[in-house]
């Protein structure tokens, strides 16, 4: 018997498909035995069927549940319905064998075979493997229940009303928050129409209506806002409509009333805020943090800038630095302390006019942006006055240092006239060798008074504010005291140095600092000149990343109670004439501009000064 004996066409279309689908094909006689199947059937359960009866049948096949999940039995099979001559309804199966352990699906279809007088004889059955489709449907449905369970969530968690309204303008649905006391209970709202509940004494009819017109007449969402009266007073809402088919809408109405204070509460306070801002007398600007872009600023600025038909909103504040860094540094600080006071800055207007103000700024949030506030006092008169009495002060310096100047000169000139003798008694004699060592003597000691008057120089001189290298800050120490030194032992005082013998080099201005360091040094000098002990000591350390110098002196000292006050400007305690009360300042200001600080310590009158410069190291 093969498996085209049972009133089948043998052609060759049908011996295709019986081979080539991938769907379990079968053949069941009249007493139940299976005379027929295809390898896809074999392959799909890992057995041949062939000769089984449906009792083995449904044991070899695994079947477990009924797509209901009921138990399954012989009878349940669409192969015994279609024995019976019955019309076997599709059946699902959850199926589990050697070939698939795990378990899969399959759709099984059963058609009864009867002969030319009608009479049955057989069943065909139809197995397909539908596992993949199974697997797609129940993610499919549990990813319903989840947008489902979300909806539901999102839904309660609404803060707004929520209406469903008809084309014909009648509440439809009714949904509001429990703390919400707005127009009348839910129940009582439904089926009632919007004219009801809206009275139109400020035109809440009117816009609602045209609202929902335009809703269903456009299909996009519309957003309208009106007001309602209550007892308490006016109340203000905003509500989004969006139709839902072209029969109704659903709105979302939310309670502005808050923000509609707030706004005004911002309002007014913006007006105060510009008011105050205009009658100021100094310039005031707003700048973002992030980039400097200027987000506000008052008239004042404009007359500072000297500018007249421009408009400086959106340009950005960083083009008004002389120097970058001074920026930088500025956001660095404001980010750390959120404000800084009277700091000097150079600054540029658009003309190229470079102008000193004392600036002072705090971080603030303005329109929903990081940004800083800031003001300023134009000082560059005062810049320029103090420039010039530091430079008469230095000139006065160099005058006063002139007699140990000259001395530290004189000393290598003589040393040089007696080598030039020397060096001609051995040209004569033709002492080779005694001629080069006093040629060597003669370059040394002209290297020697170049150097000297090479600092006097460079002291004198204005320092050029831009300029920073890589200096060694020890080389520039001892060129002040080169300077210093017969001044200060020709008045009796004591020098003493622990410099070391490793360079620190710093980032800097050589000229600048050494101004400080002869600041430090003439304060230390004036403090020692009347007492007893004269004393001054000059100290160089390293630590971990810091340059540090000390000049420590014998001197009188300073009371506490003034000791807050020695770095501000033209504070002095030596007497009218003695001094500008610039020296402490400008070094203070010097050294902040180094990224370092100065301190001060004195234990009192009579117990002498400690002055400590820290300045960052760098590598060479």
């Amino acid at each position: 018997m093969t498996n085209f004996d049972h009133g089948f066409s043998s052609d060759l279309l049908w011996k295709t498909l019986w081979d080539s689908t991938n769907d379990g094909l079968n053949v069941v006689n009249l007493e139940g035995n299976v005379v027929a199947c295809n390898s896809a059937m074999e392959k799909m359960i890992g057995v041949n069927l062939l000769g089984m009866s449906l009792t083995e049948m449904f044991t070899a096949t695994g079947i477990r549940y009924n797509e209901d999940g009921t138990k399954a039995t012989v009878e349940d099979l669409v192969a015994t319905q279609a024995l019976r001559g019955e019309k076997p309804k599709q059946k699902r199966w959850f199926q589990r064998n050697k070939v698939n352990p795990q378990g899969y699906y399959t759709d099984n279809t059963g058609h009864t075979l009867r002969d030319e007088n009608g009479e049955i004889t057989g069943a065909f059955v139809i197995i397909r493997d539908v596992t993949d489709f199974v697997i797609k449907e129940k993610e499919a449905q549990e990813n319903y229940k989840k947008i489902l369970r979300e909806s539901e969530v999102l839904w309660e968690a609404i803060p707004d009303l929520v209406f469903r309204i008809s084309k014909d303008e009648v509440y439809l649905d009714f949904r509001f928050p429990q703390t919400e006391d707005l127009i009348a209970p839910e129940m009582e709202v439904i089926g009632t129409r919007i004219d009801q509940h809206l009275n139109d004494d400020y035109g809440a009819l009117i816009t609602w209506r045209n609202g929902v017109r335009e809703a269903l007449a456009s299909g996009k969402l519309q957003t309208i806002e009106y007001f309602l009266e209550f007892p308490e007073g006016l109340r203000y809402f905003e509500a989004r409509i969006a139709p839902n088919g072209t029969e109704e809408i659903v709105a979302i109405v939310r309670n502005v009333s808050t923000k509609k204070e707030s706004d005004k509460i911002i309002q007014q306070s913006e007006s105060r805020f510009r008011s105050i801002a205009e009658a100021m007398t100094n310039p005031l600007l707003i700048s973002r943090l992030s980039d400097g872009i200027i987000l506000y600023v008052n008239q004042r600025l404009y007359d500072a800038l000297k500018l007249r038909n421009a408009d400086l909103l959106g340009k950005p504040t960083p083009d008004f630095y002389a120097h970058p860094e001074q920026r930088q540094k500025l956001i660095q600080t404001l980010q750390k302390q959120g404000h800084v006071y009277d700091w000097e800055l150079e600054l540029i207007r658009p003309n190229g006019e470079h102008f000193w103000v004392m600036f002072s700024a705090s971080t603030l949030t303005y329109d929903g942006e990081e940004a800083l506030i800031a003001s300023y006092a134009d000082i560059t008169e005062r810049h320029i006055t103090q420039a010039q009495l530091l430079q008469s002060s230095k000139l006065a310096s160099l005058g006063e240092m002139s007699a140990g100047v000259a001395h530290e000169i004189n000393t290598p000139l003589a040393t040089i006239r007696l080598a030039s003798y020397n060096a001609q008694q051995a040209l004569n004699t033709k002492n080779f060798a005694e001629l080069n060592k006093n040629l060597d003597l003669i370059n040394e000691e002209v290297n020697r008074t170049s150097r000297i008057t090479r600092q006097m120089l460079n002291f004198s001189r204005n320092a050029d504010q831009d300029k920073r290298i890589l200096i060694d800050v020890r080389q520039t120490i001892e060129n002040i005291i080169l300077m210093l030194k017969r001044l200060l032992q020709s008045e009796g005082i004591e020098i003493k140095l622990k410099l070391g013998r490793q360079p620190l080099y710093v980032n800097g201005n050589a000229t600048q600092l050494q101004q400080v360091f002869y600041n430090l040094a003439a304060n230390a000098k004036d403090a020692v000149k009347a007492q007893s002990k004269k004393e001054i000591e000059f100290r160089i350390k390293r630590r971990k990343t810091k340059a540090i110098f000390e000049i420590e002196d014998s001197g009188q000292g300073i009371e506490p109670i003034i000791l807050p006050n020695i770095f501000e400007p033209f504070f002095t305690t030596k007497p009218l004439g003695m001094g500008t009360g610039l020296g402490l300042s400008v070094s203070d200001n010097i050294i902040k501009n180094h990224d370092g600080s100065i301190e001060c310590k004195s234990k009192g009158p009579g117990k002498g000064t400690l002055f400590r410069v820290i300045l960052p190291l760098k590598e060479k």
